[in-house]
């Protein structure tokens, strides 16, 4: 028994011992989740719809995956910083006009409100041609293999993607 408890030495050596494997652990997962909470505050501080449209991180995806030459780096780079730019007061925009629809749930205006829709709907098919716009020049920077490798890449994303949305 240990000096001043009624425990034998054992018992405290092995409670000493669950103590460390136990709290070793709990510690790197307590700094893992502040480090996943750190990450996320990044994304999630970015307005809504604009957490996965950074072209820088676009721009280090594509390069990797289709392996760019450096000028067809810059060339991309500069596609989507400018589409970027040129979607970015659309996208404020957008969240002005969804607001206002929102703010009609209590007194509904149709008139204004489908006039809020056709602005919506400008802007979205305004987005949808930029973003056609861009893929097809950025496509024709590309060798052949690059294409195919594109074209692989958007195949399996859009197959992933059909689960989600039946």
């Amino acid at each position: 028994m240990s000096a001043g408890s009624d425990q034998p030495t054992w018992v405290s050596k092995i409670r000493e011992r669950i103590v460390k494997r136990v709290s070793k652990p709990i510690v790197a997962g307590l700094g893992a989740a502040a480090v996943t909470m750190a990450l996320a505050g990044q994304v999630w501080s970015k307005p809504w719809g604009e957490q996965g449209r950074d072209p820088q991180r676009m721009l280090e995806r594509i390069s990797a995956k289709l392996e760019l030459t450096e000028l067809q780096r810059t060339e991309v780079g500069t596609l989507l910083e400018g589409a970027y730019a040129e979607g970015r007061e659309d996208r404020t925009e957008l969240r002005i006009l969804r607001q206002q629809l929102r703010e009609q749930r209590g007194a509904f205006d149709p008139a204004s409100a489908e006039q809020i829709a056709g602005e919506i709907g400008t802007i979205v098919g305004r987005t949808a041609y930029r973003r056609a716009s861009t893929d097809a020049e950025m496509y024709a920077l590309l060798d052949t293999e690059q294409q195919a490798k594109l074209d692989q890449w958007l195949e399996r994303r859009d197959s992933k993607r059909k689960g989600w949305r039946g």
